[in-house]
Order: structure tokens, then C-alpha cells, then sequence
């Protein structure tokens, strides 16, 4: 399922309980809604509806900002009516905290992973019932608390279009619909923000997403400003790799600059890069104006309009542990990575910071290439390409160094790759990708 964050759409809001809540829009290649459908037969009737309500349907991206420092994640679907008419129907109208006084249709919470939580019938623009999604159908039309409940099976619909053609689906789901009983109160209508807020906390809050407060991405360049927005929402849930692998090495990275409140990184499109040079990174210097510590990544324009996306968002994770061992040697000087960086150092007699960078960091090789695999499952190519492919990428930066002006193999990746010819294959993918060659699995970066 392909999601896009609409950043263009943000808005901040605050909710019933002043807490602060950052809002997004959210595209789907395919949209993907509940509905429930009076029919027969449901599956033969699909394709219709999914035509009429498919561009009716609003979804944003909510994070709310707990008052205890936490951020909890949902995703709100607004499904109107079949019956609403079109007309009458403005996106702008809609939305968390927001519904047209004419309203006729369903409110929707999900989890990030698309797991419905519960939801709001609303007619004439006044919430009508209570929806509480059910795995299985255990309940029968009963009272409860006042309110008069129905069992109805839901539907999720969503299409899928290939060049063969469109193919609908569908996906039973039970839900308990409840209202009031009259003159016996029901649950509490007169809370209308407060239930159009979010669902309750027991709920919970699904996957977490981190908002980046000290995370500067000033990319022009929009296919690379858009696979770096990518590796900071990459789908952290049940994450593993070909070889077991369960660390996501840039989430980790960027989530230290979210948490600091001395460290901003910046991300753009450099001058005065070498040819043969992707990007680099700066040390962490003291910005004049703000009193913080800012540590740039700087990208070589050519590179990014040669460069296919996987090479890119490679280059992307290697300068962010260049990143994260400058944040660490000014945060955290006598801690570990630092301090094992620095007895590196002593032990090998290596002073330049860039060569030992470069020698220290294929301890990240794994953990690098599981980064590079779920960006390439989750927005690039589908993550197909087998483990292999995505550590030899992973050595990217660090198959050579230059000393006085000559390039030669880290001893590192000598080290690591002794056969002549697996080091000629992991030179070639990285090569290929970067230049982006017939041979190249990724595809243009435009």
C-alpha cells in the first residue's frame, strides 16, 4: 500500500484536552476505505462505488503531542454517503475537528498500519452513532449503556491497477454500530469535538511516528528531497531483513537530532564538490544566530540528477553516520561509538577524521543495508534485489579514501572483500547504481 505525506497540507491543531496535534494530508496510489454495502451481493458491487465515492474520500495523518512528551499516530478516512451529493461535497470542509453542518457519512480512526480502531456516523452533520470495529461477529442488535447496537459487516474496498487492467478487492470486517436509545441519554452526543478529536486511549496509538523538529531537509532537487522524507517514515513494525537483521540504522541516526534540542541537521545541494564526489558532511559547528550545533550534509547537484534512487538514498544513510559520529563526538565524547572510535584511532595511528570515519564505519554495514532494503521495499523498487545486493551498495563511500591526491582501497574493505572478484562486484553495483548503467537494478531519480 503506497502513502504519500502531503507536507504542503500541514496544519497545526489543538485538541479538547490542549493538547498540540499536527495534522497532514495523506495520498494513496489506490484508496483504501470502509464502507458498508447494502447488497446482495457486495463484491459484484464494488467497482461502482469505488468509482463514485473513490475521490470523495479525505484521509490525513494525525500526531498528537501527549502532555507526558509522547507522540501518538492515527489516521482519520472520511467516507461520505452514497447518498451525499456531489455538489455539495468540499474536501476543504472536512476534516480533524472539522465537519460540514450537512454532513452525511462516516468519521473513521485507523492505526498507521491500517488496523480500524473505531468511528462516528454522522447525518445531517450530527454524529447519529458510535462505530467500534470487530474482528468477529459476537454480538447481536442488544442494549448497552443505554444505546441500541447493530452488527453490520463492513467492507474495505481498494483497486489495484496494473498495465492488465484494474482489479478490486474487498475485506470483511464486523462492525458495532450504537445510538442512543431515546430519552435514556446514550452515550454523550454532547461531545462533539471531543469524540471527533481521537479515539480514547485505550486505544492506543499504533506505530509511532517521530516528528522531526531539528531535522532541516532544504533539498531542491524534489525526487531527493522526497526519498529523504521517505527514510524518516520508513515502517519501523516487524521490521527484518534477508539475514535477521533488526536494526534501522538511519531511523536511529535522525531520531538522536529529533530528540536534541543543541543539534539541527541539514540536508541541501552543495557547491565546490569534487566530480567524483556524492556528498559530504560537515563537522558540527555552532550556528552564531541560533546557539545551536548544526551539521550539514552537502550533496553534489550532478550526482543527484545522475544517480538512480536506490544510490541515492544510499548516500542519504552513509552521511547520516557520518551525522550521527559528529553528533556523538560532541554530545557524548567519552561514550561509546565516540570513545571506541577513538582507541580505533590509537591503535591504528589514523588521525584524518574523514579516513577514519571511513575505516570505522563498516560496523554499520548490516545495519545500513537492512536501512537501504526497507527504504527500497517501502518506496522504491520493492526490496527485491536479494541481501547481497543491498550490503555490497552499503559499501558505497567506503571502498576507497584518498591520501595526497591518489585514491586507494580502505583497509577496511580489502579486509572484508579479499576475493578480487567479489570486491570487483560490490565496486560495479555501487558504480552502476551511481551512475545509473544499463546494469542498474534502481531506477532514475526524476
Amino acid at each position: 500500500m503506497e502513502r504519500t505525506i502531503l507536507w504542503d497540507e500541514y496544519r497545526i491543531e489543538v485538541n479538547p484536552k490542549n493538547e498540540k496535534t499536527h495534522v497532514f494530508g495523506l495520498s494513496y496510489m489506490e484508496p483504501y476505505f470502509p464502507l458498508n454495502i447494502d447488497s446482495p451481493n457486495p463484491k459484484a458491487a464494488i467497482p461502482s462505488l469505488f468509482a463514485r465515492l473513490k475521490d470523495m474520500v479525505t484521509t490525513e495523518l494525525i500526531i498528537v503531542e501527549r502532555q507526558n512528551g509522547e507522540l501518538d499516530t492515527f489516521i482519520l478516512k472520511i467516507v461520505p454517503d452514497l447518498q451525499y451529493p456531489n455538489s455539495r461535497f468540499k474536501k476543504e470542509d472536512f476534516g480533524f475537528l472539522r465537519v460540514s453542518e450537512d454532513f452525511s457519512g462516516t468519521y473513521n480512526w485507523f492505526d498507521w498500519n491500517e488496523r480500524p480502531i473505531n468511528g462516528l456516523r454522522f447525518k445531517e452533520g450530527k454524529i447519529s452513532q458510535q462505530i467500534e470495529f470487530k474482528e468477529f461477529a459476537q454480538k447481536q442488535p442488544d442494549e448497552n449503556n443505554a444505546s441500541l447496537c447493530y452488527s453490520l459487516t463492513t467492507w474495505n474496498i481498494w483497486s489495484v491497477t496494473t498495465s492488465s487492467g484494474t482489479v478490486y478487492h474487498s475485506e470483511p470486517m464486523v462492525s458495532l454500530e450504537c445510538q442512543p436509545i431515546p430519552e435514556t441519554g446514550g452515550y454523550d452526543t454532547s461531545l462533539n469535538d471531543g469524540t471527533l478529536m481521537i479515539p480514547p486511549d485505550y486505544y492506543g496509538g499504533g506505530m509511532w511516528i517521530d516528528f522531526f523538529y531539528n531535522l532541516k531537509n532544504e533539498l531542491n532537487n524534489p525526487c531527493a528531497s522526497g526519498i529523504f522524507d521517505n527514510l524518516t517514515h520508513i515502517n519501523l513494525d516487524n521490521i527484518t531483513s534477508l539475514n535477521g537483521t533488526n536494526v534501522n540504522i538511519t531511523q536511529m541516526v535522525l531520531n538522536l537530532f529529533k530528540q536534541s534540542d543543541k543539534f539541527d541537521y541539514i540536508v541541501k545541494e552543495g557547491v565546490g564538490l569534487e566530480d567524483d564526489e556524492s556528498a559530504n558532511t560537515s563537522f558540527a559547528r555552532i550556528n552564531p544566530t541560533t546557539g545551536q550545533y548544526e551539521i550539514t550534509t552537502s550533496f553534489n547537484p550532478n550526482y543527484l540528477n545522475t544517480a538512480t534512487q536506490l544510490s541515492i538514498a544510499r548516500t542519504m544513510i552513509h552521511e547520516s553516520i557520518h551525522a550521527y559520529l559528529q553528533y556523538e563526538q560532541r554530545a557524548n565524547p567519552y561514550d561509546d561509538p565516540y570513545d571506541a572510535i577513538r582507541n580505533y584511532s590509537f591503535s591504528t595511528g589514523i588521525t584524518d577524521p574523514n579516513i577514519l570515519h571511513h575505516e570505522f564505519m563498516p560496523a554499520y554495514i548490516e545495519a545500513m543495508a537492512l536501512s537501504l532494503h526497507q527504504w527500497d521495499k517501502n518506496y522504491g523498487g520493492g526490496g527485491n534485489h536479494g541481501w547481497q545486493y543491498y550490503k555490497d551498495l552499503a559499501w558505497g563511500g567506503l571502498t576507497h579514501h584518498k591520501i595526497k591526491g591518489q585514491s586507494v582501497l580502505t583497509e577496511a574493505f580489502k579486509a572484508n572483500f579479499p576475493n578480487f572478484n567479489e570486491r570487483s562486484r560490490a565496486i560495479n553495483v555501487i558504480q552502476n547504481e551511481a551512475k545509473n548503467e544499463p546494469m542498474a537494478k534502481g531506477d532514475p531519480c526524476i
